[in-house]
């Protein structure tokens, strides 16, 4: 019973340290960047105010509803001077009173209604595409973190494996001194090389905190030691999105067509159909002076005339804005195209690089195994011996910076076309 207890134990141990050890990839880092960037919210704010324009719009032509009065004094009122036998025209009072209700009907705005929701639906796109071009630059934030951190691990990593070679060689270097074989103090170089060392694995261990402090800001998580980066595998460059800064162009143009529309639906001559009822006196019949009810309906016609004296000039400065869209986007293809040229020569050279690592690694590691056994049967000192470790060390290091460096042009180029 105890065993089986303690069977499951050990089985809930492991489970826990396999869940605690996660690894986390570039792909799920870049997603978990954007879902916890800030503005991100800005996303569903921008789409309810959308709404609710859109539906503020959409009330716009629903029948128009008033309710008015008037109460009045007039110094004269209209009087029949002629005389007609055995007729005796009302007076009328000089007060008069009226109460009514109107409700109107717009026919024009049932047409020019969808320039407005054109407009809106262009304006909120705008906003949409400015927040895509602030996460595109977390992106590239988030892939120079990304592989910053990767780098300072696998270097660290690089440093330990050397230390421990190091080690070794100081074990051996000892024993060949107690035997005579090797001069005395050629240990105390090895000794003096390991404190570098673990200076360096120290410094290494503290850019590889900030990198971790620094990402797990983005994706809000806590990336301890435990958890490891996933190298990402080389990127052949397909992709099917377009750039977020072209897409808001395209959305500035598409407000400023709408924006046009607008201004040429203010010349159009404006129809309604209306329906007025209410009380007065006097109502509709000026002969009678009793209060009464009354309704009359009808279309009804408005043209504003002058709106056709700014129409030209409008339009002159949205063709202004939409040539000067224009020019701005010519100007970003044109950066855009130098920066592929740039890092397509940036990935070229890495790869010529890592042709000639690979083989620099193989002879050094070579020249180091020879060294070794030198160093044992005390033919070379240690500081000869140090100047190969060193020199296979750094044959690694540009291995890694230049295998990492590598990848990263090869996204930077893909998030520069479009990612």
């Amino acid at each position: 019973m105890l065993k089986k207890s303690f069977s499951s134990l050990v089985l809930v141990v492991c489970l826990w340290q396999a869940g605690w050890a996660q690894n986390l990839t570039l792909d799920s880092v870049l997603t978990k960047a954007e879902r916890n960037y800030p503005l991100i919210k800005q996303f569903d704010l921008t789409k309810k105010a959308e709404q609710f324009s859109l539906d503020n719009i959409s009330r716009g032509v629903w029948p128009q509803v008033m309710i008015a009065g008037q109460a009045s004094y007039q110094s004269d009122v209209t009087q029949l001077s002629i005389p007609i036998p055995g007729f005796s025209a009302p007076e009328m009072s000089k007060d008069q009173y009226r109460l009514y209700g109107e409700i109107n009907q717009s026919l024009t705005d049932l047409i020019t209604n969808k320039y407005q929701k054109e407009a809106i639906k262009a304006n909120a796109e705008i906003e949409n595409q400015k927040l895509e071009t602030d996460l595109y630059k977390v992106k590239e934030r988030v892939l120079q973190l990304y592989f910053g951190l990767l780098l300072a691990d696998n270097q660290t990593s690089q440093l330990s494996i050397l230390r421990k070679d190091l080690e070794n060689a100081l074990k051996t270097t000892k024993a060949a001194v107690e035997n005579g074989v090797a001069i005395v103090g050629s240990e105390d170089v090895l000794e003096a090389e390991l404190i570098r060392l673990d200076q360096k694995i120290t410094e290494g261990k503290a850019a590889s905190e900030a990198f971790r402090q620094m990402l797990g800001a983005f994706i809000q998580e806590e990336l301890g030691y435990e958890t490891q980066l996933e190298m990402p595998k080389s990127t052949d460059m397909v992709n099917g999105k377009l750039r977020p800064e072209l897409i808001l162009f395209d959305s500035q143009k598409r407000a400023i067509d709408a924006q046009s529309q607008l201004i040429s639906s203010k010349t159009y001559p404006r129809f309604s159909l209306f329906l007025q009822t209410g009380v007065g006196r006097p109502a509709l019949n000026m002969l009678d002076n009793d209060f009464s009810m009354y309704y009359l309906g009808g279309l009804r016609l408005q043209w504003n005339i002058s709106s056709f004296y700014t129409q030209s000039k409008e339009q002159e400065v949205l063709d202004t804005q939409k040539e000067l869209v224009e020019v701005q986007r010519e100007a970003f293809l044109f950066g855009n195209q130098l920066q592929l040229l740039q890092q397509e020569t940036e990935i070229n050279k890495w790869k010529k690089l890592l042709e000639s690592d690979a083989k620099l690694v193989e002879l050094r590691q070579k020249i180091t195994r020879t060294s070794a056994s030198k160093l044992e049967n005390g033919t070379i000192t240690s500081t000869e011996y140090l100047t190969h470790v060193n020199a296979e060390d750094q044959a690694r290091k540009n291995l890694i910076l230049h295998d990492i460096q590598s990848i990263l042009a090869q996204y930077q180029k893909k998030l520069t076309t479009g990612m």
